[in-house]
């Protein structure tokens, strides 16, 4: 919480979208998996989209990104495909659980 350990400078955004996308277009992937993704709906669905990717996205039930001043909504996990190579059939939307109790992380 916080990112206390991280300097500030590694936390802009407007840098880093373009480092995580070099790196996804460096190696095209067929299929992408990302985490704790709170840019999915202004930065990765739309690039990625053009790009010919297919996309589901479960936000975490009570993501900290909310606290966040000026957020840009909660975080979740993201899933991407190459529509070239795949179809979808089926999605499922997990809340994930430790122990018979509920937590905060999801999964696709």
């Amino acid at each position: 919480d916080g990112f206390v350990r991280c300097p500030m400078e590694a936390l802009n955004w407007s840098e880093r979208k373009y480092l995580i996308l070099e790196e996804i277009l460096t190696y095209r992937p067929d299929v992408l998996c990302l985490q704790e993704v709170d840019h999915y709906f202004d930065t990765f669905q739309p690039v990625l989209a053009s790009l010919g990717y297919q996309s589901s996205f479960c936000p975490k039930p009570c993501s900290p990104c909310l606290d966040v001043h000026n957020n840009n909504g909660p975080d979740g996990c993201a899933l991407f495909f190459n529509r070239r190579r795949f179809q979808l059939l089926h999605t499922a939307h997990l809340r994930l659980s430790a122990m018979m109790l509920k937590t905060n992380q999801v999964a696709i």
